[in-house]
């Protein structure tokens, strides 16, 4: 089978570029070809004012370049099967359109909301979740100004989201939807998308056995966002500051140097700033348990699973995703959302129990090697596959293929 994998980077890097990275590696070690197609958000720093403008009222909307190059790279490449991880901004929903055309069929992670949400698809404004925003009506994020806090954003996303769900290219356009867990697939359908059509796939990690290390901190690990939590891990750090219980902070954001001023002078915090990913697990392997304390929906954090890899159980609280992914009391502890006394009494309950969280830390490895593996994955991933590709099949014979779109 040939893959076609798209995928629009993002300017700040992070979980999504990971696992279209492993998901491509996957696939060619089970001898699959694959191609890639993607652009990147960086292209927007390299316009000029006038473009900008035209990309803000057009070309966000339908990228010409997008459809013109991807319908070349199928005739070429002549794929099975196009896999779609992002489209925002620089791909465009007219990939969609363009596969159509050559009769490809489309399998489309969903790996947050930006379907829906016109704030980067988080569910998210002013510290708590926002569900104000519909496919219908998106007016609310105009008034908030939520797409990164810009007016020419805010409405560009808004004017994409709305043309395109008139179009029914979300719906109709893509064969296959792919979400990580059953809140995501429950959260899709009450969006409105087809049950039949959405598949869950957990994310895996690859990752190679080593000895746990002795010990003798807990760990977040994660960007300083304040939807990740960051003001209520700061506020956690406080309420124990003097205590016996040690915590490591890595990584880096907006919040890092409030964090680190606020923080300064509690000797059993320490803020190592960003690692790269072979020091991040040295941190990890080494923790007696993950601290995430993410306020928003999260579908599943690579983060959680690489602790579970490493027999690390996880503190988190029961939102979204998390409350199936983190088992209360078995591969680790729930506190409740955005409540920083609840989680430093949770941390300090685990710092006096190390034999429980041991056991815990079993559970958690036992989770990784029955559900998060790379071969559970790939029996996965080749069986929504084979599906789409048949689904894609049925509906063409029925229905025939849709006219062209464009602006």
């Amino acid at each position: 089978m040939k893959v076609l994998f798209i995928h629009n980077r993002y300017r700040c890097e992070g979980g999504e570029e990971a696992v279209v990275a492993s998901e491509m590696a996957m696939l060619r070690g089970q001898g699959h070809k694959v191609a890639l197609y993607e652009r990147s958000n960086t292209e927007l720093s390299l316009r000029s004012p006038l473009r900008l403008l035209d990309f803000f009222v057009r070309g966000a909307i339908w990228s010409r370049q997008t459809y013109a190059e991807v319908r070349e790279i199928v005739r070429k490449e002549k794929p099975d099967i196009a896999h779609i991880h992002n489209i925002f901004f620089m791909i465009s929903p007219s990939v969609y359109w363009a596969l159509w055309e050559e009769k490809i069929p489309v399998v489309q992670s969903l790996h947050n909301h930006r379907l829906f949400c016109p704030n980067s698809g988080k569910f998210f404004r002013d510290g708590r979740i926002c569900e104000e925003c519909d496919r219908d009506s998106c007016l609310p994020a105009l008034k908030h100004c939520c797409g990164r806090e810009s007016f020419p954003m805010t409405l560009a996303a808004i004017r994409l989201l709305a043309f395109h769900h008139r179009k029914k290219t979300f719906s109709d356009k893509i064969t296959a939807y792919i979400v990580s867990t059953e809140f995501g697939r429950k959260k899709f359908i009450s969006l409105g998308l087809c049950p039949e059509k959405i598949r869950v796939k957990p994310n895996f990690i690859d990752l190679e056995p080593k000895a746990r290390g002795a010990g003798g901190y807990a760990l977040f690990a994660g960007r300083l966002f304040d939807n990740k939590g960051a003001d209520v891990l700061t506020q956690a750090c406080l309420k124990l500051a003097g205590s016996s219980v040690k915590i490591v902070i890595s990584g880096d954001g907006p919040l890092y140097t409030k964090m680190r001023r606020t923080l300064q002078g509690l000797v059993n915090v320490e803020m190592t700033g960003w690692l790269p990913d072979e020091k991040k697990f040295d941190y990890l392997r080494n923790a007696d348990f993950l601290i995430f304390p993410s306020i928003c929906y999260e579908n599943m954090p690579r983060i959680v699973i690489e602790a579970y890899a490493c027999g690390v159980p996880v503190i988190a609280s029961p939102l979204g995703g998390m409350r199936e992914l983190v088992r209360d009391q078995i591969t680790g502890l729930h506190f409740n959302l955005g409540d920083s006394g609840d989680l430093a009494g949770k941390i300090k309950w685990a710092w006096e129990h190390p034999e429980k969280v041991r056991q815990m830390g079993e559970q958690a490895l036992a989770e990784y090697n029955g559900k998060y593996t790379m071969q559970k994955n790939y029996a996965i991933a080749a069986d929504v596959y084979a599906e789409t590709i048949e689904r894609f099949k049925k509906n063409a014979e029925r229905e025939g293929y849709g006219n062209k779109a464009g602006n």
